[in-house]
């Protein structure tokens, strides 16, 4: 159904079509009764105007019937309702946006063709008779007869001696056979992440290995009395401490501390200490809990304090299988900031 409204549908005065003069085009559609061989379909109202039978008088609608070019009739055009009603139903199919296709299809002519030739009956199968099985009857056994009784006679049995075999061949002994071990991806230990000056290490392709890591670290403190001309006592401390278990607790590995006496005025004292070594660490099953953080005495005022932690993830041992070291394995931290990169 398509309505036809005006600009402003409040004047109803005269709003109608006029007689049969209604064109109704419809672009986008390939028609198939169409004569010629552009798309698109030209409907318009054809003949003379009919009744639409209501109920009662009042209920009679005029209407004309709207055909193609080719006078086909395809549906009807209410010329006091200002509507075009589609009744055929290939081109209902063709225009609806449920539809798969733009175009509409003739009907089917299989008498066209001379008609269906039937297919021929299937031949029908004699079955053929399964053979007699006869059964043999099971013989009855005779009943047993009286066993005569032998009288032993007396044998001397003198055993022979085995004779000692010279040169005998040596028996190959059957090889065991061995299973084919299942091959182990070699894991990759790192520092995973860097949160809250801590130093997280993480694990590729675990398998359920047992590690064994050696960190390696240097650490220095320094500190001055510019500030106060040597005047005042100072002192900076550096320190790295680690974490098994996630965060929890942690345990100082090493420090290091510098310091200046002071009273030394109008000459400035200055002191640098470090300290440097390695820590293994054995047993780990979930590397993932193992955690490093330095901590520095920072301090740009009248009297200056500062330090650097580095601490190198140097070397892995896994109980089964392999393992490496892959990027990044280094963790920075001074008064500037933390940074981690690989070595």
């Amino acid at each position: 159904m398509i309505h036809y409204s005006n600009n402003s549908p409040a004047n109803t005065y005269g709003e109608e079509f006029y007689l049969n003069t209604e064109i109704l085009q419809i672009p986008t559609i390939m028609w198939h009764k169409s004569s010629g061989n552009t798309l698109g379909v030209t409907l318009v109202a054809t003949g003379s105007s009919k009744i639409l039978s209501g109920a009662t008088k009042s209920l009679n609608i005029t209407y004309y019937d709207l055909a193609d070019l080719s006078g086909n009739i395809v549906g009807k055009v209410f010329t006091g309702l200002k509507i075009f009603v589609i009744e055929d139903q290939e081109l209902l199919f063709a225009m609806s946006y449920k539809s798969n296709r733009s175009w509409t299809m003739p009907d089917y002519l299989i008498a066209g063709f001379g008609g269906l030739t039937p297919c021929p009956p299937l031949p029908t199968a004699t079955p053929t008779p399964l053979p007699t099985i006869t059964p043999t009857p099971t013989p009855t056994p005779a009943p047993p007869t009286a066993t005569p009784t032998a009288t032993p006679i007396p044998v001397t049995v003198t055993p022979t001696p085995t004779p000692t075999a010279t040169g005998a061949p040596t028996a190959t002994p059957t090889p065991t056979p061995t299973s084919t071990p299942i091959p182990v991806y070699g894991s990759q230990v790192y520092f995973g992440s860097i949160a809250s000056n801590q130093a997280i290490l993480a694990v590729n392709h675990p398998v359920g290995q047992t590690f064994s890591l050696t960190l390696d670290y240097t650490i220095t403190a320094g500190c001055d009395n510019a500030g106060s001309d040597g005047q005042d006592y100072n002192s900076a401390t550096s320190d790295f401490i680690l974490s098994t278990d996630g965060g929890s607790t942690w345990t100082s590995i090493n420090t290091a501390n510098a310091s200046v006496s002071g009273g030394n005025y109008p000459t400035a004292q200055a002191d640098s200490q470090t300290v440097t070594g390695s820590t293994t660490i054995s047993g780990i099953t979930n590397v993932g809990l193992i955690r490093v953080q330095g901590i520095v005495d920072c301090d740009f005022g009248r009297n200056g304090k500062n330090g650097f932690v580095t601490i190198t993830l140097a070397s892995a041992a896994v109980d089964f299988g392999t393992t490496s070291i892959t990027c990044d394995n280094q963790y920075n931290l001074d008064c500037s900031g933390l940074t981690h990169n690989c070595v």
